[in-house]
């Protein structure tokens, strides 16, 4: 479980900043 949410919040990152390109909005995760 906490590896799965250390993953988690790793893939969070990248997906926050390629949304930040693409929208704002979608940062609200």
């Amino acid at each position: 479980m906490t590896e799965n949410r250390v993953k988690n919040l790793r893939l969070d990152k990248r997906h926050r900043q390629a949304y930040n390109t693409n929208n704002n909005k979608k940062i609200n995760l």
